[in-house]
């Protein structure tokens, strides 16, 4: 009896863990070292096109993925990234006022418990919207005032206007 229970205890551990890893690789990522949690989200309201997006969430980071390197970068994720030609997130570099976007996939980013977990991967490769060759070859027209940042992000050959009021 005790054997079928443990077995059963084993098979379920296994199952449950499978089915964690491909519905949610970072957490893969981050169990490997690949991944590390970025933090809650910060208080903002995003505004796409004068809509609020209330799916979209504001990120601080403060720091390269090792922890080596001083960043002042705030890191937009947009959940509905169909809308947005599959960029998952956006990346403001407050200190040289570059907007970026990861050379990578939602599977790079995810929020679980409210935490935005990032992949090294996710971190380490940047593409400049406006860069001609890998970017979007646009300008975004980024903005900051006080406590707004504005700029514009184009997909689906739709040019939309982003505002992010930060609390």
């Amino acid at each position: 009896m005790l054997k079928k229970l443990l077995k059963f205890f084993v098979i379920s551990f296994i199952v449950i863990s499978v089915i964690i890893m491909f519905s949610t690789p970072i957490i893969v990522k981050y169990l490997t070292g690949r991944a590390r949690i970025v933090g809650k989200p910060a208080q903002a309201e995003i505004f796409i096109d004068e809509k609020e997006k209330s799916d979209a969430k504001l990120f601080i980071s403060n720091s390269n993925f090792e922890g080596t390197q001083k960043r002042d970068y705030l890191i937009l994720y947009l959940d509905d990234v169909k809308d947005y030609n599959g960029i998952p997130v956006l990346i403001i570099d407050k200190e040289h006022k570059v907007l970026m976007f990861p050379n990578s996939g939602k599977e790079d980013y995810d929020i679980i418990f409210k935490n935005l977990f990032q992949s090294d991967s996710g971190a380490n490769v940047m593409i400049p919207v406006n860069n001609k060759v890998k970017g979007l070859g646009f300008e975004p027209d980024l903005i900051f005032e006080d406590k707004v940042i504005k700029f514009k992000i184009s997909a689906e050959n739709k040019i939309y206007d982003v505002t992010i009021n930060i609390s």
